[in-house]
């Protein structure tokens, strides 16, 4: 999975050569951060004030959390059931999923 210039992030299949599987949209900024949850799901942090899920093997967006501001750093505990989202002024949410 990696992130391009155009808001999307692509999943590559390296199995047959370096070229594009699948590409989630939704974003409409620069996307600065991707955390992988599970084998089912992955998190997007964005230029465009959104901390997005998604579903690996569809491309769906599963849900799209408002922030205040830019979000520039996504993590998750070692649990995996709470992410903290950190703007460029250093603040911070923390929001819980289920896996």
């Amino acid at each position: 999975m990696s992130n391009r210039n155009d808001n999307k992030v692509v999943k590559w299949n390296v199995k047959d050569g370096p070229s594009t599987f699948l590409e989630y949209v939704g974003h409409t900024e620069q996307i600065n951060s991707i955390k992988i949850l599970n084998s089912e799901n992955f998190a997007t942090a964005s230029s465009d004030d959104t901390i997005k899920l998604w579903n690996i093997n569809t491309g769906e967006l599963l849900c799209s959390l408002n922030q205040n501001d830019n979000v520039y750093l996504l993590e998750i505990t070692p649990l995996g059931h709470l992410a903290i989202a950190v703007d460029n002024q250093f603040r911070y949410d923390c929001f819980f999923y289920k896996k």
